[in-house]
C-alpha cells in the first residue's frame, strides 16, 4: 500500500462531500446544521449509528508504507499528520514527519542517545508452540536517557509483533525490553529471521533504524532440551561421571538424573522425563568450571542450555573465578532457564550467593519438606510424586547449611529440634534457582532405586529422590527450549 492510496482511503468521504458543492469550503456530515467557524470537516454528534473509522493496518503494513522512505522535503511536509489505526497495538497512530506517534502513550516523548545497532541483543528463542505472552524471549535495546517522557518501540518479524512501551523516569543508561505481544498470521518454525526496530526520538532529533536483529523460531516438539552439569561437587551431587566431580549412579541424585536421561524407570512414576519436557529428546552435557577456557566455553554453551545443574561446590574457595560466576548469573537473571545448586558456607558459595542464596554453616540436622509452599512443583495433579509437608530428607554430613534468601520460597526447613526455624531448601524466583544447603546429597545408595517400601536411612533417601524428581519434572515442563 502506497501513500497516495492510503490518503485516498482515509479521506474519500471528504472528497465526496466537497464534490457536491465547489462553493462551500466547510462541511458537516450527518446533519444540515452548518459547521462551526473553526471546522473544515465536522461529523455530527446527532447520530448514534456509529463513529469515524480510520484505515486499519498491522504494524508491518504501516512499516511498508511509502511514507517511511520519503526524502523530498515537500513530500515529507505533505505526509505530516497522516493517521491510521494499528490493529496490532490497538492504538491510533499519526506521522509527525519523523516517526509514528501512538496516541495510547500520552504525554511528551522521552529522548535517548543511541548509535550502535550491534549493541541490541536477543535473549532466548521464540517457541512456535506457545502463545506470544507465554514466551521467555525478549529483545534488549541499551539506550541512554537524555530527557524524560514516554517511549514506544515495536518490531515485527515472522508475523510476530514485539513491543516495548512505558515512561522514562530516570536519566542515564537503561535497557529497553521488547516482548512478543501478538501475531498476525502463521509463525514459521525452524527459521532465523531479521527484525527491524526504529529507535528514537534521539537527542539530536530524528531516529535510527536498526535492521538484521536475528530472532530464532523453533518448535518445542521437534527440539532437544539440553541440561548442563557444572561438575566438581561433593556428597554425590554431580549428575554425570564426566569431567570429574562426585557422582553415584545409585544415590538419590543419581537415580533422579538417570530418570531424566531416560536410562531407568522409577517406582511410582508413571510418566517419563521426555513426556514432561514435551521435546523430541533430552541431553545432559558436562563442563568442568576449572578447565582452560571454561568461561568462554560456558558462555557459548549456555546459548543452547535450558537447565543448569551446579554439581560444582566451591568448598575450597578457589574452584571458580569471578568470570564463571558472572556469566552464569547473567544467564539466570535474564530468565533463560532453571538452575539447581547446592553450596557450602559463605566462603565457598560464590555461585549461590550471586543467585541470591546466602548459605552459612548450620547444625547437623535433616530437612523437612514444606510442599504446600510450592504446590505447582510438589502437589498438583500430574507431578511424579505428590508430596506432603514434614517428609524427612537426609543430609550427608555434619553442619548442614542454613539459607537466607530475600523473597525466596522455602521447600525444605529444619525440624522441631532447631529454634528458630531455618531454611534448608529455597527457590529464588528472581533467578529461577532451586537452592539446597550444604550436605543434602545423601551418600545412601540403592541398587534398584529407592521405593515406598524402603526403610531406615533408605526411606529418607527415598524422600530426597522424590523431592528431586518433582523439581526435575517441573523444570523440564517449564524451561524454555533453545
Amino acid at each position: 500500500m502506497d501513500l497516495n492510496k492510503l490518503t485516498t482511503t482515509c479521506f474519500v468521504f471528504l472528497i465526496l462531500f466537497l464534490s457536491l458543492s465547489t462553493l462551500q469550503a466547510q462541511v458537516t456530515i450527518g446533519t444540515n446544521k452548518p459547521p462551526e467557524k473553526f471546522s473544515v470537516l465536522e461529523v455530527s454528534t446527532m447520530s448514534t449509528k456509529g463513529g469515524l473509522r480510520l484505515p486499519i493496518l498491522t504494524t508491518q503494513e504501516k512499516t511498508d508504507l511509502a511514507i517511511n522512505s520519503l526524502t523530498n522535503p515537500d513530500e515529507v511536509s505533505n505526509a505530516f499528520g497522516l493517521t491510521i489505526f494499528n490493529k496490532d497495538t490497538g492504538c491510533i497512530e499519526y506521522w509527525n514527519s519523523q516517526k509514528w506517534i501512538s496516541l495510547c502513550d500520552g504525554g511528551s516523548e522521552g529522548t535517548v542517545d543511541f548509535s550502535n545497532c550491534n549493541a541490541i541483543t536477543v535473549e532466548g528463542v521464540y517457541d512456535t508452540d506457545l502463545a506470544p505472552k507465554e514466551q521467555s524471549l525478549r529483545i534488549v535495546v541499551p539506550v541512554t536517557i537524555t530527557s524524560l517522557g514516554t517511549y514506544s518501540y515495536t518490531a515485527t518479524v515472522n508475523n510476530v509483533t514485539f513491543q516495548a512501551k512505558g515512561t522514562f523516569v530516570n536519566f542515564g543508561p537503561q535497557d529497553v525490553y521488547l516482548y512478543p505481544v501478538s501475531t498476525s498470521g502463521t509463525v514459521q518454525a525452524g527459521v532465523t529471521l531479521p527484525a527491524t526496530i526504529e529507535i528514537g526520538p534521539l537527542t539530536e532529533g530524528g531516529s535510527i533504524v536498526c535492521t538484521n536483529i536475528l530472532v530464532k523460531f523453533v518448535s518445542r516438539k521437534t527440539s532437544i532440551l539440553t541440561i548442563l552439569n557444572l561438575t566438581g561437587g561433593e556428597d554425590d551431587w554431580d549428575i554425570t561421571a564426566s569431567n570429574g566431580g562426585d557422582y553415584s549412579a545409585n544415590s538419590p541424585v543419581g537415580w533422579a538424573a538417570r530418570w531424566v536421561a531416560g536410562t531407568t524407570t522409577l517406582s511410582g512414576v508413571t510418566k517419563t522425563a521426555l513426556e514432561y519436557a514435551g521435546t523430541a529428546g533430552i541431553q545432559i552435557i558436562s563442563l568442568n568450571p576449572t578447565a582452560g577456557g571454561a568461561i568462554a566455553t560456558l558462555d557459548e554453551t549456555l546459548a543452547d542450555v535450558s537447565i543448569v545443574w551446579v554439581g560444582a561446590n566451591d568448598n575450597s574457595n578457589s574452584r571458580f573465578n569471578s568470570g564463571i560466576v558472572q556469566v552464569l548469573t547473567e544467564w539466570a537473571k535474564s530468565g533463560q532457564g532453571y538452575i539447581v545448586t547446592v553450596a557450602d558456607k559463605i566462603a565457598g558459595g560464590a555461585i549461590s550467593q550471586n543467585l541470591g542464596l546466602i548459605i552459612e554453616d548450620g547444625a547437623s540436622v535433616n530437612g523437612f519438606t514444606v510442599a504446600t509452599n510450592m504446590p505447582e512443583v510438589f502437589q498438583v495433579t500430574g507431578v511424579p510424586y505428590s508430596l506432603t509437608n514434614g517428609l524427612e530428607v537426609p543430609r550427608a554430613g555434619a553442619n548442614a547449611g542454613y539459607i537466607t534468601c530475600k523473597g525466596g520460597i522455602t521447600f525444605l526447613k529444619t525440624g522441631s529440634g532447631v529454634s528458630p526455624e531455618r531454611k534448608l531448601g529455597v527457590y529464588n524466583p528472581d533467578t529461577y534457582t532451586f537452592g539446597f544447603a550444604d550436605k543434602f546429597g545423601s551418600e545412601q545408595t540403592a541398587s534398584g532405586g529407592f521405593t515406598s517400601s524402603s526403610t531406615g536411612s533408605a526411606a529418607l533417601a527415598y524422600n530426597l529422590q522424590r523431592v528431586l524428581v518433582d523439581i526435575w519434572a517441573y523444570m523440564l515442563q517449564n524451561a524454555p527450549i533453545k
